[in-house]
């Protein structure tokens, strides 16, 4: 059996595919609708009846099925066909025209009259248009589409445009291309602030540490002379009586002294030959915690007695508080060998009970 003739129609779609990538929907589906477009204005502008205008648009979506299957069938071949047949879809058609000619099966010639019989005899020409450079447009095939009319005059022209599927296709890719353009910039500003958390946190951190450690170095340097615990080294050389304090009611270690009945008691705390070569020849200040033990005033005199000679004069203090601080300060002498404090409650007779917690020193101006 003869195999049917290739119309005229069918040859010039075949050779604007070939043109391009004819394994592409998209790119098959841009040829069509190119045609389409052409032969609906020709065919207004000729103004045939409807009988012969359905016959050519039916012999133009004959054709496209026909090429479709031969697509189809081909993939089927390879194992990469779709389920259903791979004609052009007629929802993808830009003329609504071709919604109700684009069936599977073709009209029967019965319904379309004598008009589309004379039509059918007289197929419009269409062939592809190709640009200059190189004879291809931009997407790899002809640049346009042409339909002449069936008493050859007039040719019109509808240029090959991105079908729906390839619009659709490419603003899915460049809605993902924005995807990942957000993504990427999210990204990036999440990185460039964590970057800057961590060099504000090190900055913070890191100058806190610093801060603490100049304060270390250039902050109060204590030398303790008496701690409140180590009563040995605490004396009475005039009399008088030393106890140690309890500290669960005052939560500070101490000793209570209670002066001799006879008067002129002191205590002394010495100043060790250990501590003299690091103050000796500088000024220093020196801090006294004492207290009342019953919230009645007490006075005491101090005393910096070193090397036989008195160098900070007599300093008087008064407290009524259960603990309270005192400062002064003392220059001591470049040769100094040995030194002491001396502590006497007031007045020198009938004085009352005074609680010491702490002697120390300042080396801050040293």
């Amino acid at each position: 059996m003869a195999e049917p003739v290739m119309s005229a129609m069918e040859k010039s779609l075949r050779r604007a595919l070939e043109a391009g990538d004819p394994t592409d929907p998209a790119f098959r589906e841009s040829i069509y609708s190119a045609s389409e477009r052409a032969l609906e204005r020709m065919l207004a502008g000729k103004g045939l009846d409807d009988g012969a205008a359905h016959a050519q648009r039916t012999r133009l979506a004959e054709t496209i099925n026909r090429i479709e299957d031969e697509f189809y069938e081909r993939q089927t071949a390879a194992g990469f066909a779709e389920d259903g047949p791979a004609q052009h879809d007629p929802e993808l058609s830009l003329d609504p025209a071709y919604a109700d000619v684009h069936a599977y099966a073709a009209h029967p010639a019965d319904e379309i009259g004598d008009a589309a019989e004379d039509a059918r005899d007289g197929e419009v020409p269409l062939h592809p248009v190709f640009g200059e450079t190189e004879g291809r447009s931009p997407h790899g095939g002809p640049v346009a589409m042409a339909v002449g009319a069936p008493d050859g005059e007039d040719e019109v022209e509808e240029p090959v445009r991105p079908s729906p599927r390839a619009r659709g296709m490419e603003a899915e890719e460049r809605a993902t291309a924005r995807s990942g353009a957000q993504l990427r910039r999210f990204l990036v500003i999440g990185l460039v602030a964590a970057v800057i958390l961590a060099v504000c946190a090190w900055l913070v951190l890191g100058g806190a540490s610093a801060s603490g450690t100049a304060a270390e170095a250039t902050g109060p340097r204590w030398i303790e002379l008496f701690d409140g615990r180590r009563l040995d080294a605490v004396a009475t050389p005039t009399g008088g009586r030393m106890e140690a304090m309890d500290e669960s009611g005052t939560g500070q270690a101490g000793l209570r002294f209670t002066p001799a009945a006879s008067g002129d008691s002191v205590m002394t705390v010495a100043v060790g030959r250990g501590v003299l070569p690091d103050i000796r020849g500088r000024s220093v200040t020196v801090e006294v915690t004492a207290g009342s033990p019953d919230g009645a005033a007490r006075s005491f005199a101090i005393r910096c007695v070193v090397d036989g000679a008195d160098r900070c004069g007599r300093q008087v203090f008064t407290t009524a508080r259960a603990s309270e601080s005192f400062a002064f300060d003392l220059a001591l002498p470049p040769g100094a060998s040995g030194g002491r404090f001396e502590i006497a409650p007031m007045p020198a007779t009938d004085a009352a009970a005074l609680d010491l917690y702490a002697i120390r020193l300042n080396r801050q101006t040293i």
